[in-house]
C-alpha cells in the first residue's frame, strides 16, 4: 500500500491536557458530557479490525443489506450493529438545536452563511450516534485498537478486508501511538485537499481517481492505494478513528453543527487530523438520496451576521437525505 508519509498532527497544534495520559478518559468520565452508551463495546474477533455499522432499529432492510456486504467482504466476525440514537433521544449537551453555516458556506457554495441554522431531528440523531462511538473508542488507551465506524448504505471494493488491514497498519507503522489524533476516511466528499493538492486542478484529478474502484466495468485493482490528507470534507459513512483522535473530537463537544462540519472543523483547527484513502475503498450507495436525515439549508442569509438575537433561518425543505 503506497502512501505518502503519514505525520501525526502538524507541529505547532495545540495539544490538550488529556494527551499525557493514555488512561485519562478511563479515569475522569466527568469531563466530558454523559453519553448514553454502556461500556465498553461488546468485542469482536480478536484481530486488527473493529467494525460498528450504525443502523436504525426501523431500518431492517438496510441492516441485513450491510450484513450481507460485510459478510461478503469476509468481516462479519469483525462487525457489529450498533443501534443509532434519533433525534428525539439526542442530549443538547451531545448536540445543539442550532449550528453557524457561516464556516461551511465557505467551502460549499449553494449554503448560505447563516448564525442560526435549526439542526434537522435526522443530523442531531446521526451527530449523537457518532459521539457515543467515540466516546467508547476514546475510553481506550492510545494504543488501543482503532475503531471502523460505518453507515449502513456504504458498499466496498473488492479485496476490502485486505485494503483495510493494510491501510491500518501503514498508519500504525508509520504513526507512534501517542501522535495518533488522526481519522482515515475510507470514502468522503473532499470538499479541500491539504497542500500542495489544494488546487482546483489537483482536486478534479483527485475527485477522477477516487472512485476508479467503482467504474462500471472495475478498472483492475490498482497497484497502491495512497493515504493523502484533507482539510475539509463531508461525508461520514466510513471511517477509522484511533483511540487519540476519538478523544478529541469528544473534548471539543457539544456538537454544534451536522456531523462531517464538526469533524472538518475539528481538522481545520488542528485537533484532529484526516488521511483518505485514493481511490476510494467504500462508497454510500445513493449518498445524500434514500437516507433518513433531512439535512439543514439555509434558504435566506442575514443581512446581519454578527446579531445575536437573529431569527433562526428557514430550512429548505428538499429530500436530499443521507
Amino acid at each position: 500500500l503506497a502512501h505518502q508519509r503519514v505525520p501525526g498532527p502538524p507541529r505547532g497544534r495545540q495539544h490538550h491536557h488529556w494527551a499525557s495520559s493514555s488512561s485519562y478518559y478511563a479515569h475522569n468520565s466527568h469531563h466530558s458530557p454523559s453519553l448514553p452508551m454502556p461500556m465498553p463495546m461488546p468485542p469482536c474477533e480478536e484481530g486488527r479490525v473493529e467494525i460498528r455499522y450504525i443502523n436504525l432499529a426501523k431500518r431492517p432492510r438496510r441492516r441485513a443489506g450491510i450484513e450481507g456486504r460485510l459478510r461478503s467482504a469476509g468481516l462479519a466476525a469483525s462487525s457489529k450493529r450498533f443501534e443509532a440514537t434519533t433525534g428525539d433521544e439526542a442530549p443538547e449537551a451531545i448536540v445543539t438545536r442550532y449550528w453557524n453555516s457561516r464556516l461551511n458556506a465557505a467551502f460549499d457554495k449553494t449554503t448560505l452563511p447563516h448564525p442560526k441554522v435549526p439542526l434537522t431531528d435526522g443530523e442531531r440523531g446521526c451527530a449523537t450516534s457518532h459521539a457515543r462511538l467515540w466516546a467508547a473508542c476514546a475510553a481506550r488507551p492510545d494504543e488501543g485498537k482503532p475503531l471502523v465506524v460505518l453507515e449502513d448504505d456504504v458498499e466496498f471494493v473488492p479485496q476490502f478486508d485486505a485494503f483495510l488491514e493494510r491501510a491500518i497498519r501503514v498508519v500504525e507503522d508509520a504513526v507512534p501511538p501517542g501522535d495518533r489524533a488522526l481519522l482515515l476516511y475510507l470514502g468522503a466528499d473532499v470538499a479541500a485537499w491539504s497542500p500542495p493538492r489544494d488546487s482546483q486542478a489537483a482536486k478534479l484529478r483527485l475527485r477522477q481517481e477516487a472512485m476508479t474502484l467503482f467504474d462500471d466495468p472495475p478498472e483492475a485493482t490498482p497497484r497502491s492505494v495512497r493515504l493523502l490528507s484533507a482539510d475539509y470534507l463531508w461525508q461520514t459513512s466510513s471511517y477509522v478513528a484511533w483511540p487519540r483522535a476519538a478523544r478529541a473530537l469528544v473534548d471539543q463537544l457539544p456538537i454544534a453543527e451536522p456531523v462531517d462540519n464538526y469533524i472538518s472543523r475539528q481538522i481545520l483547527s488542528g485537533h484532529v487530523f484526516a488521511l483518505v484513502a485514493v481511490p476510494f475503498l467504500v462508497r454510500q450507495l445513493n449518498a445524500y438520496n434514500d437516507g433518513d436525515i433531512l439535512h439543514s439549508r439555509p434558504l435566506l442569509a442575514c443581512h446581519d451576521l454578527n446579531a445575536d438575537d437573529v431569527a433562526p433561518a428557514p430550512i429548505l425543505n428538499h429530500h436530499h437525505r443521507w
